[in-house]
């Protein structure tokens, strides 16, 4: 499936190397990718950092999504 014009530029410009970097291993250790220790020494930390990353990734996401929806519940974009 294509994802259309754009599809190669990264979603969010402003987000420094690192930052991505993070995102993406996490993303893969959610998806089954690779394991979080894996991850935290691709990443040059800890397990533990890791394990606090993924919890801070996984709430902003959650409240990310919780405010949309409650946008769209109130007709609000």
């Amino acid at each position: 499936m294509s994802r259309g014009r754009g599809a190669n530029k990264p979603i969010l410009p402003s987000a420094s190397v690192d930052a991505r970097r993070r995102a993406a291993a996490i993303l893969e250790v959610l998806g089954g990718l690779r394991t979080p220790a894996q991850a935290a020494e691709d990443l040059g930390t800890s397990l533990q950092r890791y394990y606090v990353l993924e919890r801070r990734a996984v709430a902003g996401l959650v409240s990310v999504l919780d405010r949309a929806e409650h946008r769209r519940w109130r007709g609000e974009r």
